[in-house]
């Protein structure tokens, strides 16, 4: 009996570490093959970013710009061959050339600005974006000491607001958060996630999915775009993201999978891997669960004697009378200001301003030029002047 014993725990043993053998030598395989992928797919699926999970986010999904670094663009209108555009974050990872204070700071009048590209500057100067404007704007007007902090990126959308501004309320304790969202822009972003548990002021303290990842080799600083489910660590490869794509494009490949939105293209910003996300019915529940979301990060706000303000930016195409995406362009925006009205959430839009120059002022479909960035924080300073009084 006791030689049966030990011959079974040798066995065991045994097993136990041919499984680790095994295990270790597919996991090198795998990290063998993700280093040659890296290496040849680099610039086409993974470019370098200035980006970095930020700590604790195991999903890489909600990251922040490297503290103290340079961001250089190129976007699609830069006709000029080589020309880029220059944006630096400060210690704090804010879009900002001084550094920001740490901690309270009871002598100025503080502003954080959440966004994605509209507020980060697409095709615009750092000293072009209406975040930029606005702190001109109030310190001229108010004589008072203002900052404008802001924390705008690219392929941001409220699931990022979410897990950043609890962090921001805390630390830096400002006196106004402004909000920015262009939901023919964030919809498309959100619908790619998948929220699970709340934490007790109804943020998702959980998540998965999202169509935007930290590489799993921060050290390669690679930003990757893919279709996520389960936020495994997989997920932040580009091997994963080569099979994901594949699979994604089959799928939207097969138009009764998902009733499609007429003119999707043109409506949202996607890739045509996830455009099988987006469909009549996801954009509506989005909707409404952001808008429950939003809700509670105003609320959140209030608790830490924090104003609140939603900015909801028009698409261009909403004022395009004789465009065949302006019905629908203009439905999404009126339903998301009657949401913010049904939630109580105190919002601003230039919607009226934006309208003597219309198409003009936009670069595309949901971001607006200089004209429009000078035009958008001429109305907002307005505004909070007049309701805030800083």
């Amino acid at each position: 009996m006791m030689m049966q014993r030990l011959q079974m725990k040798k066995q065991t043993k045994f097993l136990l570490g041919l499984f680790a053998v095994v295990g270790f030598t597919i996991l090198g395989m795998l990290t063998i093959a993700e280093k040659y992928l890296i290496n040849k797919y680099r610039e086409k699926y993974a470019p370098q970013s200035a980006r970095q999970a930020l700590p604790g986010d195991w999903t890489g999904t909600t990251y922040r710009f490297k503290p103290n670094s340079d961001v250089w663009a190129r976007w699609t209108h830069d006709t000029v061959e080589g020309k880029q555009r220059r944006y630096h974050y400060n210690n704090l990872s804010f879009q900002r050339e001084e550094d920001t204070r740490p901690g309270p700071s009871p002598d100025v009048y503080r502003i954080i600005t959440y966004g994605d590209s509209v507020t980060m500057g697409y095709g615009l100067e750092m000293n072009e974006t209406w975040p930029f404007f606005l702190e001109q704007k109030l310190k001229n007007k108010t004589k008072l000491p203002v900052e404008v902090l802001n924390y705008g990126g690219n392929g941001n959308s409220p699931v990022q607001y979410a897990v950043h501004m609890p962090l921001h309320l805390k630390s830096l304790k400002p006196n106004l958060v402004i909000l920015e969202v262009e939901w023919l822009n964030d919809l498309a972003d959100d619908a790619s996630y998948w929220w699970m548990l709340f934490d007790q002021n109804g943020l998702p303290w959980l998540h998965s999915g999202g169509r935007y990842k930290i590489g799993l080799f921060e050290s390669e600083s690679l930003f990757l775009s893919n279709v996520g489910f389960s936020g495994m660590w997989f997920e932040r490869t580009i091997l994963y993201t080569l099979l994901s794509r594949a699979v994604g494009r089959y799928v939207g490949a097969h138009a009764h999978l998902s009733k499609k939105i007429d003119g999707l293209d043109y409506y949202f910003f996607s890739f045509d891997f996830d455009e099988f996300l987006m469909n009549e019915k996801s954009i509506e529940a989005n909707l409404q669960r952001t808008f429950k979301i939003l809700k509670s990060l105003g609320e959140l706000a209030k608790q830490n004697q924090t104003e609140f303000l939603l900015h909801l930016v028009p698409s261009k195409f909403v004022y395009e009378k004789n465009s065949p995406y302006s019905a629908y362009s203009d439905k999404i925006f009126q339903k998301s200001v009657q949401l913010a009205k049904d939630h109580s959430l105190e919002y601003f839009t230039a919607y009226e301003e934006l309208k003597q120059g219309g198409d003009k002022d936009y670069y595309d479909f949901c971001h607006p030029n200089l004209s429009g960035s000078k035009i958008i924080s001429d109305a907002l300073a307005e505004r909070v002047i007049r309701r805030y009084q800083p």
